[in-house]
């Protein structure tokens, strides 16, 4: 209950004032239903022993030809309640839709704001669901659950008190009989609710499964395995559509129970009004009494038909906030809003760190990165960026490391500083337009090949665009597209080859004109040639650029000017490439093995 009362809170932030007038109509309407019974019974007891009154007080301003105007009073309330009606259909439509729009913005905002170890434990699927299934119903809840439960809920209340005031033992047999009903609800509701968890975590899974099927389709169709998948999705789905039908049939079982001993209440009711008309002297009821009462009760039974459908909308509800709520409080990343000075020091303190709290890829790593001094130290008159080469065998932790340095990822101890300060203190969108990243593997998004390019800069001009382009090697194989840099590259970039992607990446990182700029091994799938053309014109583009670069190609390698070599998470060597060359230990003897020519020339 506490998860569903913090997702209303969340949903009615911003509509507090919608929710409150819809509210009032509901309360309007329930008000205008019990005055239409209360009329009528007027209008009986005059006809039947000419006498008017109102729990005990005669209405004396109702004269014979007066009476009449009660059939038109009833008439006015009819049409009323049709009126408030409509407009509560339509403000509780409308408050429906907002808190589909809240959810959906907030769930997208809470996944791009999630750090990169929450988002390595939660399955694409989830957030598929969660856009998707879990909105759905929190909208179904504020449409046709919320008010009408308080709608239906206040209706009966207010019926009952109506019926306590004619005749309290008539009043009591029926709300004795009535309890009992809403028992037997809350018994299959408690049933169901854990069956109803399980339903939404089906449809997580099946999505999940799904997904996964079309991500991987051609490592199911190389391993001939397209029949044992579909064959795992149908008992996926079959297994979701039983469980389905179980919690469906014991929801139903508890609207069921309810409406059932409600309408028990129509003959108890009826039942002890006449036994106390002819056998009480206390309790005496006229006929527009016993009608009134009989009426509101009829009304009742409908209306906890009504509750027993909006107390299963309720019930969803609950499983669905559970869920929402469980993405909401995950963690999310720090923006903070704080120092914004020129970086010219990078250092790592002590830093260590694990994925999903396994063993470390990093251990106790520190080295620094002052800008100025080692270019006095190093390079004189220096008019070419400055490049820091991190190398080591596969998995020995060198893209962990870059990824903490683009705050991918936080460290599980020590820390990471610019100009002596924790970078967790810098202002996070000067951070990431000082620091441009170009990942192992490059993403790209459904569009233009120029709308990817241009996303880290949308503003570039023409000759902008086309300088990044030009230095990415793009321009190369720009004429074998139909549109050019218009040509529209598919999803993930499906039409482009891997290498052609990986400029593009470069291409877009340039673009944004970094202070440091980082490449996890962007140019792999590159040749020797294409690759020595493209950091050649990097380095031309500004001088006082710092590149940190993680790459399996001597080459690269050596033109760096500093190098730290990891090896199982731990730096083991650092220095310029030419003196860990010469010494002969791990870095050395990578390189050997990697490609003794390029090591003899170097």
């Amino acid at each position: 209950m506490k998860d569903s009362i913090q997702l209303i809170k969340i949903v009615l932030k911003a509509h507090k004032g919608l929710f409150l007038w819809c509210a009032l109509i509901i309360f309007l309407f329930n008000i205008s239903e019990l005055i239409y019974p209360k009329i009528f019974q007027l209008f009986v007891d005059k006809i039947d022993n000419n006498a008017l009154e109102v729990f005990g007080y005669p209405l004396t301003f109702l004269s014979d030809s007066s009476i009449w105007h009660i059939p038109a009073l009833l008439l006015f309330f009819a049409l009323l309640r049709l009126g408030i009606s409509i407009v509560n259909q339509y403000y509780c439509g409308k408050l429906a839709q907002n808190s589909l729009f809240e959810l959906r913005k907030r769930i997208f905002e809470h996944s791009q704001n999630l750090t990169q170890k929450e988002l390595n434990k939660t399955h694409i699927g989830n957030f598929i669901s969660n856009l998707i299934e879990d909105v759905n119903h929190v909208g179904f809840f504020f449409e046709m659950g919320i008010f009408s439960l308080f709608e239906n809920a206040v209706f009966i209340l207010c019926g009952y008190i109506l019926i306590f005031m004619v005749s309290w033992p008539t009043g009591l047999a029926s709300i004795s009989v009535f309890i009992f009903g809403l028992c037997f609800l809350y018994l299959f509701f408690k049933i169901a609710y854990p069956k109803i968890l399980e339903c939404r975590d089906s449809y997580a899974d099946m999505i999940r499964f799904f997904t996964e099927s079309i991500d991987g389709q051609q490592v199911i169709k190389a391993f001939g395995k397209k029949e044992k998948r579909e064959n795992h999705f149908t008992h996926i789905i079959d297994e979701q559509c039983s469980l389905f039908f179980h919690t469906w049939k014991t929801v139903i079982y508890g609207i069921h129970s309810l409406s059932i001993l409600a309408a028990l209440c129509i003959p108890v009711t009826l039942g002890v009004s006449l036994y106390l008309s002819k056998y009480s002297t206390d309790y005496q009821l006229s006929s527009g009494n016993i009608l009134m009462i009989f009426f509101i009760q009829t009304t009742i039974v409908s209306r906890c038909k009504q509750l027993g459908r909006a107390a299963d909308k309720l019930l969803a509800f609950m499983a669905t906030a559970k869920r929402l709520m469980h993405l909401f409080n995950k963690k999310t990343i720090h923006r903070n809003t704080g120092n914004k000075e020129p970086i010219h020091q990078l250092s790592f303190e002590n830093v260590s760190f694990s994925y999903l709290n396994e063993r470390l890829v990093l251990k106790n790593i520190t080295f620094q990165i002052d800008f100025k001094q080692f270019s006095n130290d190093h390079i004189k008159n220096r008019d070419t960026p400055l490049t820091y080469a991190i190398a080591g065998r596969t998995g020995s932790g060198k893209s962990t490391l870059l990824y903490l340095l683009g705050q991918f990822y936080a460290p599980d101890d020590g820390s990471i500083k610019a100009n002596n300060l924790n970078i967790n203190k810098m202002d996070y969108h000067y951070w990431r337009q000082k620091i441009s990243y170009v990942f192992q593997e490059t993403f790209l998004f459904d569009g233009s090949l120029k709308e990817n390019i241009l996303y880290g800069y949308p503003e570039a001009s023409e000759e902008e665009f086309l300088r990044a382009s030009e230095c990415a090697c793009v321009d190369d194989f720009i004429d074998q597209l139909s549109d050019g840099y218009q040509t529209r590259i598919g999803e993930r970039g499906v039409t482009l080859s891997g290498g052609q992607k990986q400029r593009v990446g470069i291409a877009r990182a340039l673009l944004t004109n970094p202070d440091i700029l980082l490449l996890d091994d962007c140019t792999a799938f590159l040749d020797n040639e294409t690759e020595e053309k493209i950091l050649k014109s990097i380095k031309k583009l500004k001088s006082s650029l710092t590149i940190i670069t993680v790459s399996h190609r001597p080459k690269s390698l050596m033109s760096a000017d500093h190098l730290i070599f990891l090896e199982n998470g731990s730096i083991v060597e650092s220095g310029s490439p030419n003196e860990l060359i010469n010494i002969n230990g791990p870095f050395s003897q990578m390189i050997r093995e990697l490609n003794p020519k390029e090591h003899f020339e170097s």
